[in-house]
């Protein structure tokens, strides 16, 4: 489970509060939010926020500010070993809160439900930059990692909607021409379907609304990526004698033991659970003779 750091920046305007605040509120409870004002810059020094995040053991952070060359600026990244491991810029152009009339009639998230993510549009298969930020969206939303879940536990649809870039004109710099971003959160609601094992469902939009262009974005390094998705060979390779690999790599599994047969273990002999001696009687030994 990744725990996210969720700060300001020196200048945060009421949008970007009630956005972080929203945003948050998809990844509760693993969260740690700073409340103070804070002189930041993740592109230009990240020194600071890689020091505050591997204090609170945090591999993910969202960062906003209002700035007058960047108003309305939302900063979502991902870190490695307590570092940098890439990070996207967004200018919001367009924001509803979830405390807004038209959402308040929507039921709440419930804490340990997990939501759906969908990804529309063109983009994301074929343009460079947003195919690697449909893993980075995925991994920042998604929650805990589950093998089984009930039904009733999803309660929310997450749905991001880009289309590609004109590729017709010709530009330097690849973000130079717009990358448009719109999520949008919706709450399922189970009714009783057809089929008694699979309910009918319907969808009404609970927010947050949020419309966004990409501005900058930073890329991972290469061998930092790569020591980053390394995956043990021994994962690779088919179970056998069922084992497996824990987390940290450690092989673990379960070994067949034969039936012990416990008479003929070697334990320590004491007098008092010794055998009983035979007694002999007509040889002039009694009961109660000494020798």
């Amino acid at each position: 489970m990744k725990k996210s750091l969720v700060l300001y920046g020196s200048k945060p305007s009421k949008i970007m509060k009630d956005l972080l605040f929203d945003l948050s509120g998809l990844k509760r409870p693993e969260i740690y939010r700073f409340t103070a004002k804070n002189f930041v810059y993740p592109f230009e020094d990240p020194s600071k926020l890689e020091k505050w995040a591997g204090g609170k053991e945090c591999s993910l952070f969202m960062y906003g500010n209002n700035q007058k060359k960047r108003p309305n600026s939302l900063t979502l990244g991902r870190l490695f070993e307590d570092q940098i491991y890439d990070m996207y810029e967004f200018n919001i152009t367009d924001f509803k809160s979830r405390t807004e009339e038209c959402f308040r009639k929507v039921p709440t998230r419930q804490i340990s439900s997990r939501p759906l993510i969908i990804f529309q549009g063109d983009a994301w298969m074929n343009d460079p930059i947003s195919m690697d930020m449909r893993p980075f969206l995925l991994d920042y939303f998604r929650g805990f990692e589950q093998d089984k879940m009930s039904l009733h536990s999803v309660e929310q649809v997450i749905v991001f909607t880009s289309n590609s870039p004109d590729q017709s004109i010709a530009v330097t710099n690849p973000l130079d021409t717009p990358r448009n971003v719109h999520m949008r959160v919706y709450h399922i609601d189970l009714q009783k379907g057809e089929s008694a094992l699979i309910p009918a469902s319907s969808l009404t939009e609970c927010g947050p609304r949020i419309s966004m262009k990409l501005t900058r974005y930073r890329e991972p390094d290469k061998l930092v990526k790569r020591s980053a998705e390394y995956v043990f060979k021994e994962r690779l390779q088919m179970k056998k004698d069922k084992t497996f690999f824990d987390t940290v790599g450690q092989k673990k599994g379960r070994l067949y033991v034969d039936k012990q047969d416990l008479s003929k273990i070697a334990l320590r002999k004491f007098k008092g659970l010794g055998k009983a001696k035979k007694r002999q009687y007509g040889e002039g030994k009694g009961m109660g003779s000494k020798k």
